[in-house]
């Protein structure tokens, strides 16, 4: 082997040694990327929450099926409520945190990571909400063999009942899906979960739904409609303080109405088109002592939608809707 031939295999060598250290530092081929998560969780009053479970998680995690170590990305924050979570390999992440006591949750979304560090995390830890979801098996043909989960976080609840009871959901914008283990499957339950907003200390009760609102079926543009809806659960809350309970229309047009306590509302559309009518219904109490007798503060489902059709022209059977 002559001199020559050896300093050209030196040199392939260190070539190639070369570009796998360049790929790892960009953090293209190793396990581990080379971007940190850091941040800082606090309180109410902008006190570090000290010892918080913090977590990093796909933001489409399944936590039943997905191979996907839920401890893989884990850091706890400090006395000040510092955490770093290093080496996350490229990706969109959500951050849910837990304090120790379990008392104080948080959830951020859309993190996205790419060679370099990403975005300085600041968040305020909150009192958990809680979701109940209706679970229909017929919609899932039939199945009982599934599970309803929150995608990007650690929560999932096995299929037992008609309904699934989330405790403990930090505040924010969730979706919630099922997962079917026969087919190894995860699907939307209802196209309204999937942007829910829990806040902290509610109940977002899906089981809950107001009375489809009643109103014109036509109309024409411009002119103003009036909707209404009923409340039918005197069986199930005996101790429910109407005055406490407030209604917001959604008009099918990208508009709703402000939450009121009446059981109806009015509203023109400026468009031609056919629209769907829905109603949602709040209860929020003003004292602990209330809180003591009463149900717990939420927010119900939308109501099943009530379609009308809007006009350039006035048609004889429009005439009845609209307000004078």
């Amino acid at each position: 082997m002559n001199r020559s031939y050896m300093l050209l295999c030196l040199l392939v060598i260190m070539t190639m040694l070369l570009h796998q250290c360049s790929t790892d530092l960009a953090g293209g081929s190793s396990d581990h990327g080379n971007a940190r998560v850091i941040g800082t969780l606090h309180d109410s009053s902008q006190a570090g929450v000290t010892g918080a479970l913090v977590r990093l998680l796909p933001t489409d995690y399944n936590p039943i099926s997905s191979s996907f170590s839920s401890d893989s990305l884990i850091a706890f924050t400090d006395e000040s409520g510092q955490f770093v979570i290093d080496k996350v390999p490229q990706g969109m992440y959500t951050l849910c945190a837990e304090a120790k006591s379990k008392s104080l949750y948080c959830f951020h979304d859309s993190i996205i990571c790419d060679e370099h560090d990403c975005d300085t995390i600041n968040k305020e830890m909150e009192n958990a909400g809680q979701i109940i979801v209706p679970i229909d098996s017929s919609l899932l043909g039939g199945s009982t063999g599934i599970a309803v989960f929150i995608p990007g976080t650690p929560y999932y609840l096995a299929h037992q009942q008609d309904s699934a009871h989330f405790m403990a959901v930090p505040p924010g914008f969730h979706a919630v899906m099922a997962y079917e283990s026969a087919q190894d499957t995860a699907l939307i339950i209802h196209q309204d979960f999937q942007h829910l907003l829990v806040m902290a200390g509610i109940v977002t009760n899906l089981t809950v739904t107001p009375v489809m609102a009643s109103g014109p079926q036509n109309g024409r543009i411009h002119n103003r409609f009036r909707f209404h809806t009923m409340f039918e659960y005197w069986h199930k809350w005996p101790d429910l303080n109407v005055n406490y309970l407030e209604y917001r229309f959604s008009w099918g047009d990208r508009d709703t109405s402000s939450w009121s306590g009446n059981l109806s509302s009015r509203h023109s559309w400026r468009r031609p088109g056919s629209f769907n009518v829905r109603v949602q219904m709040r209860y929020l109490l003003q004292s602990d002592i209330d809180m003591q007798r009463s149900p717990m503060p939420f927010y119900s489902g939308w109501s099943p939608a009530t379609p009308i059709v809007i006009n350039n022209r006035q048609n004889d059977q429009d005439r009845g809707g609209q307000d004078e």
